[in-house]
């Protein structure tokens, strides 16, 4: 239930429906098994960490876009563009 709903976004009432439960049950197997998703990601401190010794051009945190005016080129002085 849980996969679908995360790769699919699968409507939660047809999930239920499917499952043969209620609604409320299945927002409650949804955020428990979240919740154990969620313990076995790593701290925001952790992966940075490893972006830098990595050294990765691009971090996506839960597919949010955060618009900047950094790019990696370099203006004639040297300095970021």
């Amino acid at each position: 239930m849980v996969l679908r709903w995360f790769r699919e976004a699968t409507d939660l009432k047809i999930l239920a429906a499917d499952a043969g439960g209620s609604i409320a049950t299945a927002y409650r197997y949804l955020h428990e098994a979240i919740d154990v998703i969620a313990v076995h990601a790593p701290t925001l401190d952790d992966l940075l960490a490893r972006a830098a010794v990595e050294n990765w051009t691009i971090v996506c945190l839960n597919g949010t876009l955060i618009a900047t005016d950094r790019c990696a080129a370099k203006s004639e002085p040297g300095g970021d563009l």
